[in-house]
């Protein structure tokens, strides 16, 4: 017995050291192949690189390493600019000097879970790490964009951190990082753009600068485990779709100087308590509240609406007594003179009478009204 344990240990141990296989190289741009073998590409899992690389250099890791690396380190590079057609994209592709190239992963067979940037890197190009295994990433200090998708669905990142250099961050750039847990954006930010973090579904905590004037369409979709979230006043514009489907929203305060609820803003924010429009909110767009069963105040100053903006509410609304465009009665919403009855929240139940004055109903007054038992 005690032999047949001593024997599983050795071979244990042959094969963790047989798996682990470091090797340190110093390269010149264009030159990495040469300085890897056939099987160096079959057995390194630990590479080191040091002095200088371009996009070939990444296109022969990528398709040379994808099975097998699981740590690069490339602190000491430096990246040189290439033109030509033997970078990471398939054409003939001008690539810049100090920035992580575009697709620079093979996102399809990638094992690399830790990746160590060069220190002097500026940027990171479009899709640069799209699709890595890696857990955490530190972007380093001296880097000012991010492009869009560069970080996308890197479904095992829990963390990331951010420099205060940056001052753009692409679309997309962190969407579908089902595993990150919390960003914090740094100060330099001013715009968050389209679908930033659009499905990021264990995201609980997100830190938005004062800095930032405008969040752009699905910035935050999909979200479904952020429950709060403080938009700093600095916001005037909330693109389409920004927060449809984070389920998990608990509360939020919509900037005094929003003046138009886009489309689909709320849809399906399912556990929203209440909803304040302020009063510089003058618009409101199709489906804004879809799906929620949140109370809705709205401010004397809404004057703008379209026949399903408030399609699908499911709580009681209430309007500012000085407006001249709705009123409501008992959390019902009516245009002003109750000539149409606007929107029957599908929270109530029991029976209903229309009252005297309305003469129309608009489109999806009634829609899911699943608790109404009968209408007269």
């Amino acid at each position: 017995m005690k032999k047949a344990l001593l024997l599983f240990l050795v071979c244990y141990l042959v094969v963790q050291v047989h798996a682990q296989v470091s090797k340190t190289v110093v390269c010149t741009a264009g030159g990495l192949s040469s300085l890897l073998t056939q099987q160096d590409f079959n057995t390194v899992t630990n590479l080191s690189i040091s002095g200088t690389m371009d996009a070939r250099d990444f296109e022969t890791i990528k398709m040379n390493m994808s099975g097998t690396l699981t740590t690069l380190n490339m602190s000491n590079v430096t990246i040189a600019a290439y033109k030509g057609t033997g970078g990471t994209i398939n054409a003939d592709t001008s690539y810049q000097a100090n920035s992580i190239p575009s697709n620079s992963i093979n996102y399809n067979s990638n094992k690399i879970t830790s990746i160590t940037l060069p220190t002097s890197i500026t940027s990171l190009s479009d899709n640069a790490l799209f699709g890595c295994s890696m857990t955490s990433l530190t972007i380093p200090s001296n880097v000012t964009s991010i492009g869009a998708g560069a970080i996308a669905e890197c479904s095992l990142l829990q963390t990331i951190t951010l420099p205060s250099t940056i001052t753009s961050i692409g679309n997309a750039a962190f969407g579908y990082c089902s595993s990150l847990l919390s960003i914090i954006l740094p100060s330099s930010t001013t715009a968050i753009n389209s679908g930033l973090l659009q499905g990021c579904s264990l995201l609980n905590s997100i830190s938005i600068p004062s800095t930032v004037t405008s969040i752009d369409d699905f910035a935050f979709s999909g979200c479904s485990s952020l429950q709060t979230i403080s938009i700093p006043q600095s916001v005037t514009q909330i693109g389409r779709y920004v927060f449809s489907n984070c389920s998990s929203l608990q509360s939020i305060t919509i900037p005094t100087n929003v003046t138009k609820l886009n489309e689909s803003l709320f849809n399906n924010c399912t556990s929203l308590k209440s909803i304040v429009v302020p009063s510089s909110v003058n618009s409101i767009d199709a489906t804004v509240f879809q799906g929620c069963t949140a109370s809705i105040s709205l401010p004397a100053t809404t004057i703008d609406w379209r026949y399903d903006s408030f399609r699908g509410c499911g709580g009681l609304i209430t309007v500012d007594a000085n407006s001249t465009t709705f009123t409501s009665i008992n959390g019902i919403l009516f245009t002003k003179n109750k000539g149409i009855l606007i929107r029957y929240p599908s929270s109530l139940n029991g029976d209903y009478i229309i009252p005297s004055p309305v003469y129309s109903l608009n489109c999806y007054a009634f829609e899911n009204c699943i608790n109404l038992t009968s209408i007269t």
